[in-house]
């Protein structure tokens, strides 16, 4: 905190306010820019600062000039970051690029993807009921093999087993698939 001496009163901040430009000034920007701002900012910050001060009668009462300066510019850094994110930022219309339409939206596309899980379906049917539980608990459950041994009373070699059977099954049935189309 700030202490200000109340019996020296109002003095012109003329004089003083140069001399503390001159003396603070690189300072103050290092300190705005360690806060966060960048370097164009940070010269506004300080010379907003000091714009600010000439306003304030009792410069002359103050007992630590530079701790005043400090709280004052991370004052001011703090509300200039405050007013950036309830702003939001201006963009221009004409670098707007034109919203691209997803295919996934497309009836084919739908209709599409629809076939490949019916497929898919069909795949997983044909593989033995413990493949297929070994793999959708590996695959979709995302279960350890430990936890998928216990759960289907088999040993961890046999998931291991099971879990290869049912990839080499279902990837060839989908590269048949693909060189057909």
């Amino acid at each position: 905190m700030v202490n200000i001496k109340p019996e020296q009163g109002t003095q012109s901040a003329g004089p003083c306010l140069a001399s503390w430009y001159r003396k603070y000034a690189v300072t103050l920007r290092r300190v705005a820019i360690l806060k966060g701002a960048d370097i164009d900012d940070a010269e506004e910050i300080v010379q907003e600062l000091f714009i600010k001060l000439q306003r304030y009668d009792y410069l002359s009462a103050l007992e630590n000039e530079e701790a005043f300066l400090r709280t004052m510019l991370s004052n001011l850094v703090t509300d200039r970051f405050r007013k950036a994110q309830r702003t939001p930022q201006l963009v221009d219309i004409d670098s707007i690029e034109p919203v691209q339409t997803s295919e996934a939206n497309e009836p084919e596309s739908k209709y599409q993807e629809d076939n490949e899980v019916k497929l898919l379906m069909q795949d997983l049917q044909s593989l033995t009921s413990v493949a297929r539980n070994v793999f959708l608990s590996h695959r979709i459950d995302h279960l350890s093999y430990d936890l998928i041994a216990k759960n289907n009373n088999i040993t961890v070699a046999a998931v291991r087993k099971h879990l290869r059977d049912a990839l080499i099954i279902l990837t060839t049935k989908r590269v048949e698939r693909d060189s057909e189309a």
